[in-house]
């Protein structure tokens, strides 16, 4: 039926044919305005019926005209008002399930306080703040989501600009979110134009926000320099997105002891705006940041500290190597970081046991850090290396995708497991692959590819019930910047490219799985060293929000057993971090009688670092 209310010249095929044009008593007219208030808009409506007998009077104050009139309006007015009421209430529904879940999600904006064009060495002011609108015009946008059933959400704001600018005073503000306003309030950044920047494009300010230790949305707005060559500037221009809740919930989220976050605005790999945050530490309560100067880029750095540690052949001789980079690797570590680090160290109730890396910068083994420090009189103090010490989890906010500066969930569930184990059949074989698929299929009900190829894989995971992948296969890495590959059956290969453009692995992306990749080198004399194009940024970047992968590649032997103790420690000890789990299997790289095998240190988890497997 048609979706719109009759016109008024159709009512009188609605009506009984026995109604007289002498005007009506308003005791009639009254019966027949609430039988005929049953129209329904959308097509659908109540037939009126006529109560007979029914008086007709000269002395009513209507004519049948006017009646109908009446009627007409009546009708248009609760068309006009159902809809208003409808999206009231769902409004409603809406604001009651988010108080009922605790969940709160609001726009970030970023105002410049007037929007010309912006001179070399001018100061102008930022304003930041949230509300319930869409991304205004210019802006990149993710929304800030928080999870509480309190009204007043204190919320931090970091804002970071571009080599172009320069923030003046406290580049980190408090900013207050209500759940009973729909707008908060404005912080407010002043910030000037660097004129000593010879860079020939417009500039950039972000505005990251956090809660509690966790990057929960940010807004992004390019600025116009105008002075610069205008003729060659790169553009900058951002496409304004709506944001969309898809973030990642939990109920009674617990907060890092310590929090790194690492920006690279110019995705120079060497010139890094950082935060650091522990609730632990009056000082560092509320973030300091800093920027990190670094002589060469991450890769140079590591692959030179690494050399050494690659080209071993000596079990102890790594470790011992792996002891020296770790040392090195302190020293290069943000200022912030070792006084915080220290400072929680030394309380004489220490509460360190969690640390949280977000970083853009994927190369830095913060796992392998091993602080130390000498102190006046006393001989040189060497700690373990931090993914020993303690539970790190890493997260990688991919700089191409500019959608994910967030934190992933604290719970991770799967129900449908598949291991991709090939056999092979040739000298590729890797003897101890069977035994760890067996494995897991027997307990946690894994479904098994043994002679899998591309297209069975990706046609497996486009039913979209896998959300948790194991690969136990050969794989090789080509060097730090270069990318990995998996072997298949067939000499078929599996690269990070297919998985980040397939539509299996987008379907099996949109699950939020969880994935071990425990690529294995058979014969392996000396490790290689993994770089950020490979398998796990490319997982997190489809939407997997748990990853295990290891920095170099790993012996097949061992790799079957971290694999085993890892699932029995997370079937045993469900209360169990996964991060927890990895730092006991570093541990072994260090001591007992697994003392030299550096495949137990490889391994470090992608995710939150107290993520855990769960309902």
């Amino acid at each position: 039926m048609n979706n719109q209310l009759r016109p008024l010249a159709s009512f009188q095929a609605i009506w009984s044919p026995k109604i007289s044009s002498t005007a009506w008593n308003g005791e009639l007219a009254a019966d027949l305005t609430t039988s005929c208030s049953t129209l329904q808009p959308g097509g659908r409506r109540n037939t009126c019926v006529v109560r007979e007998p029914f008086h007709v009077t000269k002395t009513s104050a209507f004519t049948l005209i006017e009646l109908l009139v009446a009627l007409a309006v009546i009708a248009m007015l609760a068309a006009l008002a159902i809809p208003s009421l409808t999206n009231s209430l769902s409004k409603a529904r809406m604001h009651g399930a988010a108080s009922a879940n605790g969940r709160l999600v609001r726009t970030p904006h970023l105002d410049l306080t007037n929007d010309r064009p912006v001179a070399p060495a001018e100061e102008f002011d930022v304003n930041v703040y949230t509300d319930e609108e869409r991304p205004h015009a210019g802006e990149q946008s993710e929304p800030v989501q928080l999870v509480g059933l309190q009204n007043v959400f204190p919320v931090e704001v970091w804002l970071v600009g571009s080599e172009d600018f320069t923030v003046i005073g406290e580049a980190l503000k408090e900013l207050t979110i209500k759940r009973s306003e729909k707008r908060s309030p404005n912080v407010t950044f002043r910030v000037r134009v660097n004129d000593n920047n010879p860079r020939p494009h417009a500039g950039v300010l972000t505005a990251c926000f956090a809660y509690r230790g966790r990057p929960t949305g940010k807004v992004k707005r390019a600025v116009d320099v105008y002075g610069r060559a205008s003729g060659q500037r790169e553009s900058h221009t951002l496409t304004t997105q709506k944001p969309e809740a898809t973030l990642h919930f939990d109920r009674g989220l617990k907060e890092p002891d310590l929090t790194v976050e690492v920006l690279d605005p110019e995705q120079t790999s060497q010139h890094f705006k950082v935060k650091v945050r522990t609730p632990w530490l009056p000082d560092y309560r509320d973030g300091k940041v800093e920027d990190w100067f670094l002589p060469s880029t991450t890769p140079e750095i590591v692959a030179g500290l690494m050399s050494g540690f690659l080209e071993a052949t000596d079990a102890e001789q790594r470790i011992s190597l792996l002891r020296g980079v770790g040392k090195d690797l302190f020293d290069k570590t943000p200022s912030h970081f070792k006084r915080a680090f220290w400072a929680l160290v030394d309380s004489k109730d220490s509460k360190l046991q969690t640390i949280y890396i977000m970083s853009q910068e994927s190369y830095f083994p913060w796992e392998l850090v091993m602080p130390h420090r000498q102190r006046p009189g006393s001989k040189e103090e060497v700690r373990a290396s931090l993914g020993v010490s303690f539970a790190m989890g890493r997260w990688i906010p991919l700089k191409e995708e500019e959608k994910d500066y967030f934190s992933p969930p604290q719970t991770i569930p799967w129900r449908d497991c598949l291991v991709v184990a090939p056999s092979y059949g040739n000298d590729q074989t890797l003897p101890s692959t069977a035994a760890e698929a067996d494995f897991i299929h027997k307990n946690l009900q894994g479904n098994v590819m043994e002679h899998p190829n591309w297209h069975e894989l990706n046609n497996l995971l486009l039913t979209g019930s896998v959300d948790m992948l194991h690969f136990a296969c050969h794989g090789k890495s080509r060097g730090i910047t270069a990318n990995q590959v998996l072997y298949l059956e067939s000499g078929e290969v599996l690269n990070p490219s297919q998985v980040n453009g397939a539509a299996g692995f987008e379907k099996f992306g949109a699950r939020k799985p969880f994935v071990f990749l425990n690529a294995c080198e058979a014969g392996r004399e000396s490790p290689s060293l993994n770089g950020p194009n490979g398998f796990a940024t490319k997982f997190i970047g489809v939407g997997a929000v748990g990853v295990v992968a290891p920095l170099w590649s790993v012996k097949d032997t061992v790799a079957k057993d971290v694999a085993i103790e890892f699932y029995t420690k997370l079937t045993s000890e469900p209360s169990r971090s996964f991060a927890s789990i990895l730092q006991g299997i570093r541990a072994k790289a260090y001591d007992g009688s697994t003392n030299g095998e550096d495949t137990y240190a490889a391994y470090c988890f992608y995710g939150d670092p107290f993520a855990k497997w769960g309902p």
